[in-house]
């Protein structure tokens, strides 16, 4: 595993952002960090940088959203291939449906302590990084 693999962590709480950047750091995940903290900025990020290898997005966020974010990986052909996990802490079957709905690739419920945001970490890294075959894009 290089570090040549990127994750977009979309993430407006500064606490959440510290626990992540953690996580991954203490779980020796070698894949690169990039954060933005909404949608917008995403948005702007994907339109500037290369393609991720995978997006981590939170759901309730300030602007359009965790949600907006989605639609806009939908309706742009370049991103549909990007596996793009939610992060949230809503467990509400009806956010969950909605983002499904919104091809959403997965949806996690936020942890509690350190402990489980590195099991998160590591298992993020094995299962979308490493295990997970997506098809190139071509161009």
């Amino acid at each position: 595993m290089t570090a040549s693999k990127r994750i977009l962590i979309v993430e407006d709480s500064e606490n959440d952002q510290l626990f992540l950047r953690r996580a991954f750091e203490s779980s020796d995940v070698a894949s690169q960090l990039d954060f933005v903290k909404d949608a917008e900025e995403a948005i702007d990020y994907l339109k500037s940088n290369s393609e991720p290898s995978a997006i981590l997005t939170d759901l309730n966020m300030p602007g359009i959203g965790g949600e907006g974010l989605l639609d806009y990986l939908e309706e742009t052909s370049a991103y549909k291939r990007v596996p793009t996990v939610v992060f949230s802490s809503s467990d509400d079957p009806n956010d969950i449906e909605k983002c499904y709905r919104k091809n959403a690739w997965s949806y996690v419920v936020k942890p509690f302590g350190m402990k489980e945001y590195r099991r998160f970490a590591q298992a993020f890294q094995q299962y979308w990084l490493e295990y997970n075959h997506v098809p190139q894009r071509t161009h």
